[in-house]
């Protein structure tokens, strides 16, 4: 029995639904928005429980981390603490805007991403 994995959605399909899991302004836990956005993505248990080939880590548990980070350095989302997030004012404001997707370029509007970026 061959068992094959559906591609994960890339970080840039991940930022949008990730910030608007926050609007409420609310804190949220990474680990209940993983849940709910498995759920969003239609992935299947394999898929959701899928340890990273380096070990240690859900893999799609690991996109949403660095699609969380990536809205953190433009400054959409914040951390209150570990293992979780809040959006903040700008974030807010770019969800007014009703965006169709939140990939690289469209970070890159954010002096503090493109900083970021640059350092990385």
């Amino acid at each position: 029995m061959c068992i094959v994995f559906m591609p994960y959605p890339p970080e840039s399909q991940i930022r949008l639904p990730l910030l608007k899991s926050a609007k409420d302004k609310k804190i949220h836990s990474v680990l209940v928005v993983e849940k709910f956005l498995g759920d969003y993505f239609k992935l299947n248990s394999s898929e959701k429980t899928r340890i990273k080939k380096s070990g240690g880590e859900r893999l799609f548990l690991h996109r949403i981390r660095w699609s969380r980070t990536n809205l953190k350095y433009a400054k959409l989302l914040e951390y209150p603490k570990p293992g979780f997030y809040k959006i903040t004012s700008r974030g807010s404001k770019v969800l007014e805007k009703n965006p169709k997707s939140i990939d690289d370029s469209f970070l890159s509007q954010f002096m503090e991403f493109r900083a970021w970026r640059r350092r990385k």
